[in-house]
């Protein structure tokens, strides 16, 4: 006989769905997906999405299914295709309403709440079959939609979420989106996956992601933002109903082809370690890296080397135009540099900064070492403290350490004092390659001392605390905090252009209704506690800082290598810092740690935790706690609405609040706020019943008498046909006061317990409404109400 399953594949953009799964009855386990690739053609908003997947059967038996597709409210599809192993399939579409009541039935069937999250969207229903025993069956689907443009930005997403559904991890997963637009496209960005983008000029961008072996757990999404001006400039809020401080993420992205004369000329100073812990490949590998940079300098730009050892020599007294002649001077004096002496880079640091002009070039100062200073001066806070009184015109240093013996404080400390960054080599890496990407995005400046402002509002609570240049082909991401007394806000983007001051702007508007992006509190708050983390390993730990990041890591669930205690335990017994990795200056453990903090501190997409503890729904966190999904900003000092889990009075309430089906997808037993309400969904919370009519052999509970009582009252009840029997009271929270009664096998009759008031450990309880509870087979088949006042 054919095993009837359902099948159900879940794939809509701009909601939160799972993709292509199936699901059969039970007592099979779920059908595992091979593959997943994803294709996307998007033509200003008009997009094309293709999809091919592979669902294998491992049952001995072919299997039958329904085919069901979620569509989101207010989302614009059409021109549907779906094709099964090459055939194409006739399908239909069902209301919500209908769609609904496939999903409770699932789910009552089932006893699996995890489809849920789909309640509130209609459907696409194709029936298949043979789904072939042990064999696999191949299913394309294709769809249009029409992209919604919010001012300039452009949000395109797709369900990727299989991981409650599908047996085994996937063998490999894509999503590759083809971008055209009549608009000039500037940035590209996604909160949800690591992409590749490869820019086609300025109207057109492919974008990638692609994994192996891996179970997908977030839906793919991505922005991008499209301007006719030199700088594009686009603003993503996120703003509470009754908040007037919300979330913002600044985009700000350059032409890809700019006019020439739009181009800041830079100025370089190299300062090399040529000392003698530098011999052999390393020192090759850098001057390699050095040659590459003076050959990419434009005709336009300046630059000079300061190579150090023991002492500090330089190519030429000043920067210098880079000319045929001077390129080819440069290049021998490279040759001629040898590794020995000591490392005095206090020396080389105040040379180079002495070499500055603050004048209209990009002005950079390009920093490697492998060590860690041993000529000159050694002192850290005198190094630092004399580098940054030099550095008058706040010109940009980049830092590269080479190797494990580097001092990653000194040098994460010259880069954040002086507007750069550090980045570490560590053995077995590329110098070369290190050094010649750097370089090759920060060839071309196109705005430099950039600041941001708006107007109807206050920009707080931000990271990166200082914007970076802006360079052709890179783009930049702030996140922050935002306060508006209004609906909208003018965001003024300023910056220098060939001495020039450049002004754009952009009108954001807020809305009366908040909302906005989900991911943004969670990936601003991963970006303050690296930002913290940061802090705490440069300067020392202070009190302040380890609260901020436990109530960051707690709210978000934000856990890092150094902070993964934190929301394990209500109180804090250890302090940060014993993690000896941050305390340590340097080592390959220091070098992991200043990589570790700056990759949250520069973060891009939300940390999301990989534990069967931890599970993220929006912008919300759930923790796992005695057996609950606990949300993380559930107050256990308020009172919440109990609903016993997959009773009628459950269901009501997923079709009078639809929107809370995306977290009682999460389980049986949840706790979480919405709004201002709180809910307790409880798998054990009895339910109060209204009298109806006795099945057959269905054992009866009668009321208690007296009823109100004091002290003492009487619970009668009878039976059908013989059955083991239990009587339970509870209080109103649903919380076990008293089990009366848990009796093996009784003969079919009628019986009476009683209740003196008192709970499990024979104290009084108080006055109030309690619910008594009659399980008889095993199940619990009625409650009732009672009444003690005293």
């Amino acid at each position: 006989m054919v095993a009837q399953v359902l099948l159900i594949l879940l794939l809509v953009a701009a909601a939160v769905l799972g993709d292509g799964i199936i699901i059969p009855e039970l007592p099979f386990e779920p059908l595992a997906i091979k593959y997943h690739r994803v294709t996307v053609e998007i033509d200003d908003q008009a997009a094309h999405t293709d999809i091919d997947q592979v669902f294998v059967n491992p049952q001995p038996r072919d299997v039958e299914g329904t085919y069901i597709f979620p569509l989101p409210t207010g989302a614009s599809f059409s021109a549907f295709s779906m094709h099964v192993d090459g055939e194409q399939l006739h399908a239909e579409i069902l209301s919500a309403d209908e769609a609904r009541r496939i999903y409770e039935e699932i789910v009552r069937q089932r006893i699996d709440p995890a489809l849920l999250e789909y309640v509130g969207q209609g459907a696409y229903r194709a029936r298949i079959f043979p789904i072939p025993a042990e064999g696999e069956k191949r299913i394309e689907l294709s769809y249009d939609e029409v992209l919604v443009r919010d001012a300039g930005i452009v949000r395109y997403s797709y369900p990727l979420n299989t991981e409650k559904f599908s047996s085994e991890p996937l063998e490999d997963v894509s999503v590759q989106v083809h971008i055209r637009s009549t608009d000039p496209i500037k940035a590209i960005f996604s909160p949800s996956h690591e992409i590749f983008v490869e820019r086609q000029g300025e109207l057109e961008a492919r974008v990638t992601y692609a994994d192996e072996g891996m179970t997908p757990t977030t839906d793919f999404v991505l922005y991008y933002t499209v301007s006719s001006d030199p700088v594009g400039i686009e603003m993503l809020t996120r703003f509470d109903p009754e908040d007037e401080t919300g979330f913002y993420m600044l985009l700000a992205a350059p032409e890809v082809d700019p006019v020439t004369d739009q181009v800041i000329p830079k100025r370089m100073i190299f300062v090399f370690d040529r000392s003698g812990s530098m011999a052999g490949e390393s020192i090759e590998q850098a001057l390699e890296a050095l040659r590459f940079a003076v050959n990419s300098m434009g005709p336009e730009d300046e630059f000079n080397i300061v190579d150090y050892g023991t002492t500090v020599e330089a190519f030429a007294e000043a920067p210098v135009k880079a000319t045929e002649i001077i390129r080819a001077a440069a290049l021998e004096y490279i040759d001629g540099i040898v590794a020995s002496g000591g490392t005095n880079i206090h020396g080389a640091l105040l040379e180079a900064t002495g070499m500055l002009a603050g004048d209209e070039f990009a002005e950079m100062i390009v920093f490697l070492t492998d060590g860690i200073p041993t000529i000159g001066e050694i002192e850290l806070e005198a190094i630092l403290g004399d580098v940054s009184a030099a550095n008058e015109t706040r010109a940009r240093l980049f830092v590269f350490g080479v190797g494990h013996e580097v001092n990653t404080h000194l040098l994460d400390r010259l880069a954040g004092d002086n507007g750069g960054a550090s980045t570490y080599v560590t053995p077995g890496e590329n110098i070369e390659v290190a050094v010649s990407t750097f370089y090759t995005k920060v060839s071309n400046p196109v705005l430099t001392k950039l600041k941001l402002e708006v107007e109807g509002g206050r920009l707080r609570d931000f990271y990166p605390r200082e914007l970076p240049n802006l360079f052709r082909g890179a783009q930049i991401v702030q996140l922050g905090r935002l306060e508006v007394s209004g609906d909208a806000v003018v965001v003024e983007l300023s910056g220098d252009i060939l001495g020039d001051t450049q002004v754009f702007t952009r009108e954001i508007s807020i809305g009366d209704g908040g909302g906005g992006p989900e991911f943004l509190p969670r990936l601003w708050a991963t970006r303050k506690v690296g930002f913290l983390l940061g802090q705490i390993r440069l300067h020392g730990e202070e009190e302040e800082l380890v609260d901020e990041i436990v109530a960051l890591s707690r709210r978000y669930g934000i856990i890092t290598p150094y902070t993964s205690f934190l929301i394990v335990e209500d109180d804090l017994v250890t302090p940060i810092a014993e993690d000896s990795a941050l305390r340590d200056q340097s080592g390959a453990e220091a070098v992991k740690a200043s990589e570790d903090v700056a990759s949250y501190a520069e973060a891009s997409t939300p940390t999301r935790v990989r534990s069967l503890e931890v599970r993220y729904v929006g912008d919300k966190t759930f923790y796992l706690r005695d057996g609950f999904w606990e949300d993380s900003q559930y107050d256990h000092s308020l009172e919440a609405r109990a609903v016993g889990y997959g009773t009628e009075a459950y269901f009501r309430l997923l079709r009078d609040r639809p929107e809370l089906g995306r977290f009682l997808a999460l389980g049986k037993n949840i706790r979480f706020n919405s709004g201002e309400e709180q809910f307790r969904i409880d798998n054990n919370l009895p339910t109060i019943v209204e009298e109806t009519e006795t099945l057959p052999n269905q054992p009866e509970l009668e009321q208690n008498f007296p009823n109100p009582f004091n002290p003492g009252t009487t619970i009668p009840f009878e039976l059908k046909e013989g059955s083991a029997v239990s009587v339970e009271v509870f209080d109103l929270t649903g919380q076990r006061v008293r089990t009366l009664a848990d009796l093996g096998p009784l003969v079919a009759g009628h019986y009476e317990v009683t209740w003196d008031g008192r709970d499990e450990r024979g104290e009084a309880v108080a006055s109030g409404v309690y619910l008594y509870a009659l399980s008889a087979g095993g199940s619990r088949v009625v409650v009732r109400k009672m009444v003690l006042m005293k």
